[in-house]
């Protein structure tokens, strides 16, 4: 068979716990089931067990490590939980390993969901954070297969005669959630330790439920946008950050209004009926102006 069959059981090896029990305990035997030829399977002969154990250890904590800087505010949320960082372990699973990079991170929350799924107010967080690294994924991969990206923001002298008549959608790589407060300040009060150090924090020192509580105690939301933007340009490694906004609470439900086919103007005819006045109108019409020459809303070109 090819190398590809060879690298998939060495990954195997180290992220399929049960495979890698049933190798210690019966050596190549444990190989049956995979398409290789009896050199190929002779290759692992070589494998020390007790190297094999402490290899698995350091590479999954090596990848822990990644995602905790990746999703520090989930590695932290889940830290408090019963069990949380047992569930952290057990999410990376040889699917998650096996999974495209600009899909990994989203692989990995499924794969922890599916261990322990937390309640509705702890999900709204997990999920606004997931859907930032998987645009920042998303937008990385495209710079890497050199497709083309827009980089302009704001409106074009074109559309400033119409971009309230026309309809409007988010930008590409924008996401928006309903959150106690804005991502960067919950993740100041939760996550005491930034980049990859945090996941060995959290290992000594996990995150305290009052804490958590207090977070989740806020009464009032607000409605949060995150873009991901290209911050330094880079053939092998561009770098993807977050260009973030926080606004009242009720413009979450306006902008999932925003479906290409519904104009600014019409939202507001439709708020003017259900009896907002001049001036509260006025406010929204210009946010959605600075929303738009902010990069983080796009009007739908007109088709000729």
């Amino acid at each position: 068979m090819s190398m590809r069959e060879q690298e998939y059981v060495q990954l195997a090896l180290i992220f399929d716990a049960d495979l890698q029990q049933q190798f210690c305990e019966h050596g190549l035997k444990a190989l049956d089931k995979f398409s290789l030829t009896a050199q190929e399977k002779n290759d692992f002969s070589f494998v020390r067990k007790d190297n094999l154990k402490l290899d698995a250890v350091m590479r999954r904590h090596l990848i822990l490590a990644q995602l905790s800087k990746d999703l520090p505010l989930t590695f932290s949320v889940f830290s408090s939980l019963d069990d949380g960082m047992g569930y952290l372990q057990s999410a990376l699973s040889l699917v998650v390993i096996l999974s495209p990079p600009d899909k990994r991170v989203v692989a990995f929350i499924d794969a922890l969901m599916n261990e322990n799924r937390p309640d509705e107010r702890l999900l709204t967080l997990i999920n606004a954070e997931a859907e930032m690294a998987a645009s920042s994924a998303r937008l990385k991969k495209s710079l890497l297969e050199n497709n083309a990206i827009d980089k302009s923001e704001g409106l074009s002298e074109d559309e400033l005669d119409f971009w309230d008549s026309s309809p409007i959608v988010p930008a590409p790589y924008v996401i928006t959630a309903l959150l106690p407060e804005s991502y960067q300040q919950i993740k100041n009060r939760l996550c005491p330790v930034t980049g990859s150090a945090l996941w060995k924090h959290l290992q000594n020192n996990p995150l305290p439920k009052f804490m958590l509580e207090d977070v989740l105690s806020e009464v009032e939301s607000c409605c949060f946008i995150a873009k991901a933007v290209v911050s330094e340009y880079c053939d092998c490694d561009p770098v993807i950050e977050q260009s973030t906004q926080t606004l009242n609470e009720g413009f979450f439900s306006l902008l999932q209004q925003l479906d290409g086919h519904t104009s600014i103007n019409e939202l507001l005819a439709a708020l003017r009926h259900a009896g907002a006045n001049d001036e509260l109108l006025l406010s929204i019409k210009k946010t959605f102006y600075q929303l738009l020459q902010t990069g983080m809303l796009k009007v739908v070109t007109r088709q000729n």
